[in-house]
């Protein structure tokens, strides 16, 4: 773990204690391409930006989908620094994760 003023950077965390990072998050920010992660930072009610290429797991205003380069990163940054803004995207994106991703919707999709 290195910290770099107000962010943290971790190399690599076991799956079982993801959550635990991510519920000490503000943010969560995939500016390449996206990996399940981001859907796991989701379901701990984080806003997101990710890239573009990633722009389907941006719903019902739960984060931004960008061209990934410093300027729009910041400024995506610089937004959510809004407190209520940050909260209310996050609980959009455990909404998300809650009616389209979760094991009750995705078995009833695979029995219809």
């Amino acid at each position: 773990m290195k910290s770099l003023g107000p962010f943290i950077y971790v190399k690599s965390v076991p799956s079982y204690k993801l959550y635990k990072y991510f519920s000490l998050c503000d943010i969560d920010i995939w500016p390449s391409e996206a990996t399940i992660s981001v859907l796991e930072a989701m379901s701990c009610s984080l806003p997101i930006i990710c890239h573009k290429s990633t722009k389907e797991r941006v719903r019902n205003n739960n984060g931004y989908a960008i061209h990934p380069n410093v300027k729009q990163i910041t400024n995506c940054i610089n937004k959510l620094t809004n407190s209520e803004m940050r909260l209310k995207m996050g609980r959009n994106s455990r909404k998300y994760i809650e009616n389209e991703l979760s094991w009750n919707k995705i078995a009833k999709i695979f029995l219809e």
